[in-house]
């Protein structure tokens, strides 16, 4: 048996070279030329290589046509019409070539899109928008399909994808940058989308002023109900680190400091944090710390109210977890440890206005020791995204539906190259019908930043 099989490989690689041959020689007599990885394209099952699997495929439709029992679209490579020798041509002349399908851009640095409690994606003007970092700027690209994505467009220097957070308010799009450099300020900036794929911006605000040595990390920017800016962050000042949250007194793309910010929200070490928008000028400041349960403070659009316990269990990684607000309602999904050692879950809890956090329920157990969740809504639905587990490489969603989760995760897409399971990002809400989710591929550089999404209209 295992002769034959033997026979059988030595079979196969052999008709596979000579096919390859007599399609390299084709495409040189009719100068034919590779094509781009877009679609359509030469990897039709779409795995991230060009091999004999997309010869397959191809062959089993070969000579079909649209109405023919065979007929098989996405293997009209040419688009004519007819499944053919010049599809197979093209196969062959980008056989064993890598394919990037819908990948946004590449960057040197795998922090590209971290952290993923932070927001860098939406969708406006009929158009997809993604903000990563390069390796030297903060840049933008944008695409009317999710799949062709325009050139890059360079916003300011920035290295990696933490030190700067996004916020999209269905007018304009706000970011906070932080260098994280001792002795540098937060930077707050506002611009003006347009369908042509272009942002107006305004000048770069000094939002928090430089401080001798101290550092500030991790920005988290958001608007209230009045269009005034937020902005929660770590403050470092050696051998502490505390979160904070500011926020301005104006609302026409400067910046004004309101009296009484920045306040400090945390009294634990190493806290991160992040801010959302309520009704009627409130915002919930969440922040937590590795290794602890989750706080939270309400701002009631006149003054700080006390210390709130989201969680009983800790927060295993304090970029771990994602919020949103559902009116002065909060939703609160967090990754954690199980009881058992070593096994992680991820969990959800919501602060019903008026009564309080309420009991913790389990959205997935048995997740990777990198399954920090992002958290999404549309309406009354909430959906909480994470990649690895139950198969690793593998992107899930779970739904919320009248506070009743999902019972068994679906099982979304698949990265064609490894990366780790935190870079990851989604859009905070639906924005026409879309709920974008962009995350990393590849664990050397250059790092892919990739794009799917969800049409909510077909769930």
């Amino acid at each position: 048996m295992l002769k034959e099989r033997e026979t059988m490989k030595s079979k196969v690689i052999v008709g596979t070279a000579l096919t390859l041959l007599l399609i390299g020689m084709f495409s040189m007599a009719f100068d034919i030329q590779p094509v781009k990885a877009s679609s359509p394209s030469p990897d039709i099952n779409r795995d991230g290589i060009v091999d004999i699997f997309d010869v397959v495929t191809a062959a089993s439709a070969f000579g079909s046509y649209p109405g023919h029992p065979r007929w098989n679209p996405i293997a009209d490579i040419k688009q004519d019409g007819i499944i053919d020798i010049f599809d197979l041509v093209i196969i062959g002349i980008n056989f064993g070539m890598h394919t990037f399908f819908d990948v946004v851009g590449t960057s040197t640095t795998s922090t590209a899109i971290m952290d993923s409690f932070q927001r860098k994606t939406f969708f406006a003007c009929n158009r997809f928008w993604v903000f990563y970092a390069d390796g030297t700027n903060i840049v933008y690209k944008t695409s009317t399909d999710g799949a062709e994505w325009g050139d890059s467009v360079v916003v300011r220097a920035c290295t990696t994808g933490y030190h700067f957070s996004l916020w999209f308010d269905e007018t304009y799009v706000h970011y906070a940058y932080g260098p994280q450099s001792p002795n540098t300020p937060i930077y707050y900036c506002r611009g003006t989308p347009f369908s042509n794929g272009s942002i107006t911006w305004s000048a770069e605000q000094t939002a928090v002023e430089a401080q001798e040595n101290c550092g500030y990390y991790t920005p988290y920017v958001c608007v209230d109900s009045e269009g005034c800016p937020w902005i929660a962050y770590r403050l470092l000042h050696s051998p502490h680190s505390y979160a904070y949250v500011t926020k301005s007194s104006a609302n026409d793309s400067t910046w004004t400091t309101a009296s009484g910010f920045p306040h400090q929200v945390s009294t634990t070490d190493y806290s991160i944090a992040s801010v959302t928008p309520l009704t009627s000028h409130k915002i919930i400041a969440v922040y937590s710390t590795s290794g602890s349960p989750i706080k939270a403070r309400l701002w009631n659009g006149s003054s700080w109210g006390e210390e709130e316990n989201c969680t009983t269990s800790n927060c295993y990684q304090h970029i771990g977890q994602s919020v949103v607000n559902e009116g002065d309602d909060v939703h609160l999904v967090f990754h954690t440890t199980t009881p058992y050692a070593g096994q992680y879950a991820i969990k959800y809890v919501k602060r019903t206005y008026g009564v309080g956090w309420g009991t913790e329920v389990t959205v997935q157990t048995n997740v990777t020791q990198t399954s920090c969740p992002v958290l999404s809504t549309s309406g009354m639905t909430i959906y909480c995204f994470w990649v690895g587990s139950p198969t690793v490489n593998h992107v899930y969603y779970k739904k919320c539906v009248a506070g009743v989760w999902d019972s068994n995760p679906t099982d979304w897409m698949t990265r064609t190259y490894y990366a780790p399971n935190y870079d990851i990002t989604c859009y905070y809400k639906s924005y026409g019908n879309h709920i974008g989710l962009v995350y990393l591929m590849r664990d050397t550089s250059p790092y892919l930043v990739d794009h799917n999404y969800l049409n909510i209209t077909n769930e």
